[in-house]
């Protein structure tokens, strides 16, 4: 019985819901929103309608520059229904995009609980460079994620190369002060996971300088 009352009050604030009107201009579309709800539900949409003042049609207007309209169009249906459709969106983009807006934890974590299952949908997507170190951070400390630990690394690694591009090629050529760049990420990788020698062997030199700085 609460299940179809929950399912029939999303199912209304669906409705309540109206198309976005597409000006023709790229990532430009106005959504007209209700702010008692987006208020209610999103801590990030409550502190936007509170610095927003009232225009000369007592209408607030929002201006989210920091989120594209695809995004943003998701988002808004998700604070509606509880649904994200991710098949009409990349998964990597929308996973960047909540690191990029305060207060999306609970979207962070929705994400999280599907790379932790699904850890190629992030780690070969073409945004995996780009991601933010927190949100890597985020992946790599879980201890759910299924993904060997060795590829952990190779993961790691490439992704600090991409932030860093004047480290050398080949990681045998990097010396202590290189991995530096990857002091938070670091200490996060689990060591004693890895069996295969080959990578223990190249992993023994990371190993004693997170010793060193870590403990």
């Amino acid at each position: 019985m609460t299940t179809k009352f929950l399912d029939r009050l999303s199912n209304d604030l669906t409705q309540l819901l109206e198309d976005p009107i597409d000006y023709n201009v790229p990532n430009n579309q106005i959504f007209k929103i209700h702010s008692y709800i987006l208020q209610s539900r999103s801590p990030y949409f409550k502190k936007k309608f509170n610095e927003t003042p009232f225009n000369d049609d007592h209408v607030k207007v929002l201006k989210p520059h920091d989120i594209s309209v695809k995004v943003f169009d998701i988002i808004i249906k998700y604070i509606y229904d509880g649904i994200i459709s991710l098949e009409k969106l990349k998964f990597a983009q929308f996973y960047q995009t909540s690191y990029q807006v305060k207060n999306f934890n609970k979207i962070q974590d929705f994400c999280n609980d599907i790379i932790t299952k699904h850890p190629n949908t992030i780690f070969e997507s073409e945004n995996f460079l780009t991601l933010p170190e927190d949100a890597l951070i985020s992946i790599i400390k879980r201890d759910d994620l299924q993904l060997e630990e060795s590829k952990v690394w190779e993961y790691v690694i490439r992704w600090g190369k991409a932030k860093n591009t004047i480290l050398p090629t080949n990681i045998e050529e990097w010396k202590s002060d290189d991995f530096i760049t990857l002091k938070q990420c670091l200490p996060h990788i689990r060591y004693f996971n890895i069996s295969n020698i080959d990578v223990l062997d190249k992993l023994f030199r990371i190993y004693k300088f997170s010793k060193q700085n870590y403990g």
